[in-house]
């Protein structure tokens, strides 16, 4: 079988540019009312410490935003399931791994042969992906001779 890929739509299309800038621009107006405040002296070390950690907070979310992996996908080939469906989760599964594989409602858990599971959250695509997604699971597992459950 051909390569099966679905990727992610953006459901969030604000200009990455305009978050990278506005999180700048808040962290540098939050450091400078931290030393600010710091050179005053009439306010107590713990709201200074609270400016000055807001305004680190923004910068480091700033550089999060613009690192961020946007390419969201699932991709079934003839010879493994590669996923990176969330910031944090991105695996690749060989087909022999797979013993069993559970449909669910938004997800997909797959049963390996080492008795472990790896489960796919699917809630981040349309639904009408879901359902295309899973039908092509269907395909790729019937070819493979993997159980569905």
């Amino acid at each position: 079988m051909e390569t099966y890929r679905q990727t992610l739509d953006n459901l969030h299309p604000m200009n990455r540019k305009k978050q990278f800038s506005f999180y700048i621009f808040a962290g540098i107006v939050y450091l400078a009312i931290g030393i600010a405040n710091y050179y005053r002296n009439n306010q107590d070390m713990l709201i200074i410490s609270i400016w000055v950690l807001g305004g680190l907070g923004y910068i480091i979310i700033a550089f999060f935003y613009k690192n961020r992996n946007e390419k969201f996908f699932i991709e079934f080939n003839s010879t493994e399931i590669n996923a990176n469906v969330s910031t944090f989760t991105s695996f690749s599964i060989k087909w022999d791994e797979i013993k069993e594989i559970k449909m669910k409602p938004i997800s997909i858990e797959f049963l390996l042969n080492s008795n472990d599971s790896k489960e796919i959250s699917l809630g981040s695509f349309y639904y009408a992906k879901v359902i295309e997604i899973k039908s092509k699971l269907k395909e790729f597992a019937d070819e493979k001779r993997i159980e569905i459950v």
